[in-house]
């Protein structure tokens, strides 16, 4: 079961596990073996020579990355006892050995930068995107090995990570002209993009596994849609959108500026005015596909309750802390409201009408949204 797991967790497909166990148990006596395994579980029956059977299930919490040497490693060991029988003490301590080899960060960050340059370069971009590119696959690595162990939910690391990356690298773009965003994210995004659970999730599919083939598809068309989303925020300043671009910059900027006259603590003000800025790029995105202000809305809230729930739960503070930060700039609705108000002192009732109007439509978005992620998250606390 620990081989099982740790194969499972470097990224071999289901088949491959489900064959390990089955001549596994056989090389150690079994008469018969009944192994499933999805990627989220693991249920094996061994039949013994006395006919009692013995039942075994784990469920397997922790995201699956890749690392081909523990999967070459694995599968040596599993080929070895299969032939000759190890104890079991050695066989324990062979896989704790094997399962706590981990790659050299130095070679992962250069692995990391070389792809995201040359794929930039391989989609037509110019040597200046491949470097770029390489710096910011530099930051994804960065992100991958100390963010991603802290945030278990793969769809919601690639949205952040991806709306983090997406925004830096259309900034960039932006004071330097000659860059071409589109060809620097191309390199980027190949290093987010779960091409490896999608290929397994059509191998466990042809050879026999449609349950995991299609939980496992379910789960890559759902990183995907994150990814888009998070990269999404490099459409609106595409053509070198100033107003856009000075929104974004301005919604970081007013996060920080009520971090400081709320009085917030200086460790947790990065992340709270990062949460005015990725706020804005959520309420733009959903803008450009939905029209009206109330859909929007409610989306840029739910994200900035759901920004401010994780950094409740990763930093140890208060979700207050970094909610109101992120919905008083790009959310709270300040201009329509003052609008409302000045039609009505002069007496321009229809204008004055139509702006409050849209001051109770942000206002509905905002209670709406941070009220559906507020529920859920207590739903979650009371399991």
């Amino acid at each position: 079961m620990d081989i099982a797991e740790a194969l499972l967790a470097v990224g071999a497909e289901v088949n491959r596990v489900e064959d390990t166990l089955t001549r596994m148990g056989t090389a150690y006596g079994a008469v018969r073996m009944n192994a499933f395994v999805i990627t989220s579980s693991i249920v094996v029956t061994m039949t013994l020579p006395s006919g009692r059977d013995i039942t075994q299930t784990r469920r397997i919490l922790t995201p699956g990355g890749t690392d081909f040497t523990v999967l070459e490693a694995l599968n040596d060991l599993s080929r070895r006892c299969c032939a000759d029988p190890i104890p079991l003490d050695e066989l324990r301590r062979e896989v704790a050995q094997i399962t706590a080899e981990t790659p050299k960060p130095l070679l992962v960050y250069l692995g990391s930068a070389l792809a995201a340059g040359s794929c930039a370069l391989f989609f037509g971009g110019s040597m200046t995107d491949g470097l770029v590119a390489a710096l910011f696959g530099l930051v994804i690595c960065r992100l991958q090995r100390h963010f991603g162990p802290q945030c278990p939910n793969r769809l919601v690391f690639n949205l952040l990570s991806a709306l983090a990356v997406g925004i830096s690298i259309t900034l960039c773009a932006f004071f330097l002209p000659e860059l071409h965003a589109d060809k620097i994210l191309i390199g980027d995004i190949m290093l987010l993009i779960p091409g490896l659970a999608m290929t397994n999730a059509v191998r466990d599919t042809m050879v026999g596994s449609p349950i995991s083939g299609a939980m496992r598809l379910i789960e890559t068309l759902l990183w995907a849609g994150a990814l888009a989303m998070g990269f999404m925020s490099a459409f609106f300043t595409d053509g070198r959108d100033r107003t856009v671009i000075v929104q974004l910059l301005t919604s970081f900027t007013g996060a920080l500026g009520f971090c400081l006259v709320f009085h917030l603590r200086r460790r947790y003000m990065f992340a709270a005015s990062l949460g005015g800025l990725l706020t804005c790029g959520v309420y733009l995105a959903a803008a450009s596909i939905w029209s009206g202000i109330l859909l929007p809305t409610l989306t840029a809230a739910a994200f900035a309750a759901l920004y401010a729930e994780f950094l409740a739960w990763f930093m140890g503070a208060p979700a207050t802390l970094f909610l109101i930060p992120a919905l008083l700039i790009p959310l709270v609705p300040g201009r329509p409201l003052y609008y409302a108000m000045y039609y009505a002192v002069q007496q321009d009732m229809d204008l004055s009408a139509d702006f409050a109007r849209q001051t109770a439509l942000y206002a509905l978005g905002i209670a709406l949204g941070a009220s559906l992620v507020w529920a859920l998250a207590d739903m979650r606390r009371h399991l």
